[in-house]
């Protein structure tokens, strides 16, 4: 049984809409860990992200207009400080405590901070059951094509025409990932 399940997909097409149903499937019997984030829009228009602990905690991810003269992804200045307060954090002081671990998403914007690819490699290391969206480009990077290629990753490619059959997989998956570990 594959322990870390990958979701990939090109941009839209339903990766953290999979995310926020399985967190909203499993939040109630299990100690879930782990943050996503979510597209922000004005007038129809993306402007940035927001990225989303499951404690609550919440800051911008990155923004067309806020961080200037930080990094840059596209159009989009990088907030680094909110990766490091939001995501690596949050992983690193609850990972003790998670039945399953949910990360939304593993791309160039969180890899930017320097202690993000450390920081997933210690959750990948804890044996502990693990869902994350992985960009659909993962490829061009060593570290991140390492992890999918690991013997007890499933990577899963989300597409228009599979994405409702793929969420009850994946629903599927993590409950028997909950069951085997024994939570």
């Amino acid at each position: 049984m594959k322990r870390i399940i990958l979701i990939t997909g090109r941009p839209g097409i339903g990766k953290t809409t999979l995310i926020k149903k399985i967190i909203n499937d499993f939040k109630d019997k299990h100690v879930l860990v782990g943050f996503y984030t979510e597209e922000v829009r004005q007038h129809g228009v993306r402007v940035g992200f927001r990225i989303i602990n499951l404690e609550g905690a919440s800051d911008w991810l990155a923004h067309i207009e806020y961080f200037r003269g930080g990094p840059r992804i596209g159009k989009y200045w990088v907030n680094i400080d909110a990766i490091k307060r939001v995501g690596i954090s949050t992983l690193i002081n609850n990972l003790s405590k998670a039945e399953l671990i949910i990360i939304d998403e593993i791309g160039p914007m969180e890899l930017l901070h320097p202690d993000f690819l450390n920081t997933i490699n210690m959750v990948v290391n804890s044996e502990k059951p693990i869902i994350a969206t992985i960009h659909e480009k993962y490829s061009r990077y060593r570290e991140l094509s390492s992890l999918v290629h690991r013997d007890d990753t499933e990577l899963i490619v989300l597409t228009l025409s599979n994405r409702d059959s793929i969420y009850v997989k994946v629903k599927d998956l993590i409950k028997n990932l909950l069951l085997a570990s024994g939570t």
